[in-house]
């Protein structure tokens, strides 16, 4: 609580943020401090529409060029991807490379900012003199890009010890790799007290299970939901008292 009504932390948390995404791969930028206070923050002025509403509006609005905020209402299936994929590897890149990870990380805090905005007449020679331009003089990396993700509220975040950071790796690693018995383990291993567990093998199968249907999901439906496997298995560890 204390870290999300002390504006000092949440400055503390952004500086830190911009300095481990600055010089990075990923198109993600973070609001600059420029006046704190415990009761005050003053934020640089980010441009862009909440990721949750662009999300909404695939399924409600219609097929059309319209933009709000500079940003399509509906977005390609290839731009939805790159959103996608930028998000994802902030993530991985906060856990594995910082150690520091945003703890209230979802689309309500993420805006999506066009950078640069597209304009509506910008003809394909027109693009193609960008790209140009932008190649030549060295900066078609991140400042070529369409999008930036800018990440707000980071009033709670969450420093990771490299020995939990090693065992996210090797969690990951196992279920990547369809190791779902090892990753079970893994989890069951990481469990603070299992003194209360009653049937640990019974655990291991179903935790394994949640994990591959994780997969199975990926190959049949083309998606996964991770919160649907989180809520799965916060429900095994409750029931078995993990």
């Amino acid at each position: 609580v204390q870290m999300q009504t002390d504006f000092e932390i949440e400055a503390s948390h952004l500086r830190r943020f911009r300095a481990n995404f600055s010089g990075s791969d990923e198109a993600v930028r973070f609001p600059k401090p420029l006046h704190v206070t415990p009761e005050t923050l003053v934020l640089s002025r980010e441009t862009g529409r909440e990721l949750a509403h662009v999300l909404s509006e695939q399924h409600d609005a219609p097929a059309s060029p319209t933009k709000a905020a500079g940003v399509p209402m509906q977005l390609s299936k290839q731009e939805r991807k790159q959103v996608a994929s930028t998000s994802m590897s902030s993530y991985m890149r906060m856990v594995f490379e910082d150690h520091f990870v945003h703890g209230d990380l979802h689309p309500g805090n993420i805006m999506l900012h066009l950078d640069p905005p597209r304009a509506e007449t910008q003809g394909v020679v027109d693009q193609l003199r960008s790209f140009v331009r932008a190649a030549s003089s060295g900066s078609a990396g991140k400042a070529g890009r369409d999008f930036e993700l800018v990440i707000l509220d980071a009033g709670l975040a969450i420093p990771l010890p490299q020995d939990k950071v090693e065992v996210l790796r090797s969690l990951a690693i196992s279920i990547v790799y369809s190791d779902f018995a090892r990753a079970a383990e893994i989890l069951y291993n990481q469990s603070p007290d299992k003194s209360r567990c009653w049937d640990a093998a019974s655990f291991k199968s179903n935790m394994a299970a949640a994990f591959r249907d994780c997969r199975k999901d990926i190959w049949e439906e083309g998606r996964v939901q991770v919160s649907d496997t989180c809520l799965r298995a916060l429900h095994l560890v409750q029931h078995y008292n993990v």
